[in-house]
């Protein structure tokens, strides 16, 4: 079963509102975005087509900018997720690679019980860890 609850700001919703003419699909939402902590980086990210798969191995493309817009290259992008209620957070550490103009794909990602996750995409640029957080339900 593959169910996605976003808690925070949602891609989808702006860019169904961008293009005109198509209204946005029905069912969760499946793209993210946040600004970090510190330095004010954009953090989008997305699930799989069809939502975020449970106890499957998927891949999380993500987009960074900086606080000033533009694309954010040479960081190093870390995906965590954990579950609060049970004091636990994935079986396996996810592999990001760099593919230029901003864009980071992390392999290897895996939520592997139903529940509430808190996502956490690092990002360290210039010296600096920053955190943007995601809450999702896995059901």
């Amino acid at each position: 079963m593959r169910i996605l609850v976003p808690v925070l700001v949602l891609l989808a919703t702006a860019a169904a509102g961008c293009g005109g003419g198509d209204a946005a699909p029905a069912g969760p939402p499946l793209a993210w975005e946040a600004i970090t902590r510190v330095q004010g980086h954009r953090v989008a990210w997305s699930a799989p087509e069809g939502g975020l798969p449970l106890n499957e191995e998927f891949t999380v493309p993500v987009q960074v900018t900086a606080a000033d817009g533009t694309p954010l290259e040479g960081a190093a992008v870390e995906f965590q997720a954990e579950m609060p209620g049970h004091g636990h957070g994935m079986l396996r550490q996810p592999r990001t690679v760099e593919e230029g103009g901003g864009r980071y794909r992390v392999d290897g990602v895996l939520l592997h019980m139903e529940g509430d996750w808190v996502v956490h995409l690092d990002v360290i640029a210039g010296g600096v860890a920053d955190r943007a957080s995601f809450e999702v339900r896995v059901e």
